[in-house]
């Protein structure tokens, strides 16, 4: 039996073996591991683990780094993003120097309005695509389950609602869930 990525916790058996296979993971053309199997600490402290997936049908991780001027300069807009998400869909951020630069990671999410989850270090999964990643920002969609559905955002777009939006109804639509308006 599948378990469908809802907060509802139904679970939908499927009709075959084959056929479930085929649709339980969502395809990753990103060519980056899938966040599946990892435990992080946070910048405010609280532990945080590929379990906090389950509640959200998409999870968008941001990724950035304090010394990277485009992931600065986004970050009000993906505060804004952020805040008109419907409760299916979460919005976390990884930044890859805030182990060591902690300060400086909250002086630019706290000019930036944001206080959503982020992720400073993390093991498993996490490690793995730490040294997969060759750009920040790069945005991932994943799934329940922390499989990578689609291709992962590198840069910051241009027209930022409108590509995340997108983005993130692409990703829905993959899982079969009701696209944002």
């Amino acid at each position: 039996m599948l378990s469908a990525c809802s907060a509802s916790g139904v679970t939908k058996p499927a009709e075959t073996t084959e056929t479930a296979e085929a649709s339980a993971i969502p395809e990753n053309t990103s060519g980056l591991t899938s966040p599946n199997h990892f435990n992080a600490a946070t910048l405010s402290g609280v532990g945080y683990s590929d379990a906090y997936f389950d509640d959200h049908d998409v999870t968008i991780i941001n990724i950035w780094s304090t010394t990277c001027p485009p992931c600065i300069a986004e970050m009000p807009e993906l505060t804004e993003f952020m805040h008109g998400l419907p409760d299916n869909v979460q919005l976390i951020t990884w930044c890859l120097d805030g182990e060591y630069y902690t300060e400086r990671a909250e002086s630019i999410i706290g000019d930036a309005g944001y206080d959503g989850v982020t992720l400073t270090s993390g093991d498993g999964d996490l490690e793995t695509l730490l040294y997969e990643l060759m750009y920040t920002p790069t945005t991932l969609f994943v799934d329940c389950d922390g499989n990578i559905i689609g291709d992962a955002l590198i840069g910051s777009p241009r027209n930022f609602a409108a590509a995340y939006t997108e983005l993130t109804n692409n990703a829905l639509k993959a899982i079969g869930k009701e696209e944002m308006p």
